[in-house]
């Protein structure tokens, strides 16, 4: 069940409010791991979620503003972990609360059609600060109790600029960061925050009904290190890969 209410106080803006219960269960994944053998005893994830924001457009629509403020209690959360080999299986957590707070903001700085070099200018940022903690998760007589969520960072945000000029050319970056990850239940090994770097540039061309676009990218052209992916909970500490 979900159950939902929006209301707009003024015209560019919007309040909404959101209260629902909902299940997860297993995905085929999960049930059947990697290390083998098929999971009867996991259980589906199940919880209470709460959220509230607003939504608001000013300046004649250039500037939109969106935040979201959230609240999700979730039971028998599913965790990753891997054995000896290197093989993945799965299990019920106890639960999690998740708190968290979405910030997201468009702006349109330069819009013309009167010639100029530059005909648009649009910028955007988003961030998202997660508060995720185990709640009542034991393992193997361990109380991990309070910890932080693993694998999710504390705080994650983006910036970006899309310029539009004259003749079809274009050049949009984007720096995306995110914060701390605790790499395994206890939290006793992180992962460095990182800021990567996206780039790309190009030229469009258009014939009625056909386009046809040009264009140079580069992932991480300033060299950041940084790892695009980890084994949470790995057996050995063998949380990074090549």
């Amino acid at each position: 069940p979900r159950v939902a209410v929006s209301y707009n106080p003024t015209k560019p803006l919007a309040l909404h409010a959101s209260l629902s219960r909902g299940f997860s269960p297993p995905t085929i994944a999960e049930a059947r791991p990697s290390a083998g053998g098929f999971a009867t005893d996991l259980q589906a994830e199940r919880g209470w979620s709460v959220e509230g924001g607003l939504k608001s457009s000013l300046f004649r629509n250039r500037l939109q503003l969106d935040a979201t403020a959230f609240r999700f209690n979730l039971r028998d959360a599913i965790v990753r972990r891997t054995n000896n080999a290197g093989a993945e299986y799965f299990l019920n957590a106890g639960g999690t609360r998740q708190s968290g707070l979405e910030l997201a903001a468009h702006y349109l700085a330069v819009n013309r059609f009167d010639g100029s070099l530059l005909r648009r200018l649009r910028l955007l940022g988003s961030a998202t600060f997660s508060d995720f903690k185990f709640d009542g998760y034991v393992w193997n007589g361990v109380s991990y109790d309070g910890n932080r969520v693993t694998g999710v960072a504390p705080f994650v945000g983006a910036l970006g600029a899309d310029w539009e000029f004259k003749g079809g050319f274009h050049l949009r970056h984007t720096w995306l960061y995110n914060g701390e990850i605790p790499l395994n239940d206890a939290n006793d090994e992180t992962a460095a925050p990182t800021g990567v770097w996206h780039l790309r540039a190009g030229r469009r061309w258009d014939w009625k009904a056909v386009g046809l676009e040009l264009f140079l990218a580069a992932d991480n052209p300033f060299g950041e290190t940084y790892s695009s992916g980890h084994d949470i909970n790995a057996f050995g500490r063998r949380y990074y890969n090549p």
